[in-house]
């Protein structure tokens, strides 16, 4: 792993409680993660998946690929460009490139898309070189065998050459036990809230401190009881 790599990683015990959240604006434009957390609520919340964004003059409106929120379709375009990336009615990550109908048969409750896979059944996928995307900030999401869900998020300096490669993240999921592990969007997309707050620092190609907005979220809703159903561990 490459040294210095600052980031955050979640360890969220009920996975029952993850959901798919979106910009209020869809289809129009994003909204800053910390606006997505605030209006649903949320214990934590971590940047999802791709978005339209040619140039990287995006807004963040118009979701890639495959998005479902509670069962229902909220975007379908690019099918076969990305993985989709969600949970079952069983509450079990899945991970592939699945059509609409792939994604009904296999009860995906809520899912955005995006990729690579990094993990999947437990064995890594190849990653040759820095896997064509160099170093920049990541975000991943991956489960444990025994259900645990595991949110990550690494910042990095892209105009002083620091971040983290598709190595990196792959060989951080696996250290801590991911069996399905993939990434989410990153660069300045990279962003993770705790109580509605953002806690990690991402960055613009130029080095500014900022992030941007986005499409999708995936949250860890509240219950009734604030009970500590996550962990959040700072590396």
């Amino acid at each position: 792993m490459e040294k210095n790599i600052h980031g955050y990683l979640v360890a969220i015990y009920e996975p029952a409680r993850i959901t798919v959240a979106t910009s209020k604006y869809l289809g129009k434009s994003g909204q800053y993660l910390v606006d997505i957390s605030k209006a649903n609520s949320s214990f934590i919340a971590i940047n999802a998946g791709g978005f339209k964004d040619n140039g990287g003059d995006g807004n963040g409106g118009i979701p890639n690929g495959i998005t479902i929120k509670n069962k229902s379709f909220v975007s379908i375009s690019n099918l076969y460009d990305y993985n989709v990336i969600g949970f079952n009615s069983e509450n079990k990550l899945l991970m592939g490139k699945y059509t609409p109908i792939q994604c009904q048969l296999k009860k995906i409750r809520d899912a955005v898309t995006f990729g690579p896979i990094l993990i999947k059944n437990g064995q890594k996928s190849t990653i040759k070189g820095n896997g064509g995307g160099g170093l920049s900030p990541r975000s991943a999401i991956g489960q444990r065998a025994d259900g645990i869900v595991l949110f990550l998020v690494l910042d990095g300096e892209r105009n002083l050459g620091k971040g983290a490669s598709y190595e990196d993240v792959q060989n951080i999921m696996e250290n801590y036990g991911a069996v399905n592990s993939a990434c989410l969007d990153g660069g300045t997309s990279t962003s993770l809230t705790h109580g509605n707050v953002l806690i990690n620092n991402p960055s613009t190609s130029n080095g500014e401190t900022r992030t941007r907005p986005i499409s999708t979220a995936f949250i860890l809703n509240k219950d009734e009881y604030d009970n500590g159903d996550y962990n959040v561990l700072e590396k």
